[in-house]
């Protein structure tokens, strides 16, 4: 008799033990269906930005590309100042102050003379 009990205490034993996990499998059933749904719900949600997304990263991109623009703009005209440039550069600004002096000198030379003939 001490063996049917302890059977009959086993058996309602696993069957509490299965309710139990049956219960919860169902529980996380239910949940990864509802997490699930979120997602699905999410990513809907994420899909819609896609266009209002497009339109900024077309506008940082014209904005990069101006920028790299300027940048290699920048970089050329410097260029010019090296090398073979840089001596025609310092000849034509020298040639320039030249022709600045020289008009200085004849314009004080010519109020000299004028000054020389008005005192005369």
């Amino acid at each position: 008799m001490d063996r049917g009990d302890n059977d009959a205490d086993f058996e309602a034993e696993r069957n509490l033990l299965l309710h139990d996990v049956n219960q919860k499998m169902n529980s996380v059933l239910n949940r990864l269906n509802s997490l699930n749904r979120s997602m699905e719900h999410s990513i809907t949600i994420g899909n819609q930005f896609n266009s209002i997304a497009n339109i900024w990263k077309g506008f940082y991109d014209g904005v990069t590309e101006e920028k790299s623009a300027k940048v290699s703009r920048f970089f050329q005209s410097n260029q010019r100042l090296d090398g073979e440039s840089k001596s025609d550069f310092v000849t034509d600004n020298l040639s320039q102050k030249q022709s600045e002096n020289n008009r200085k000198s004849t314009t004080e030379q010519d109020s000299s003379f004028q000054k020389a003939a008005d005192s005369s």
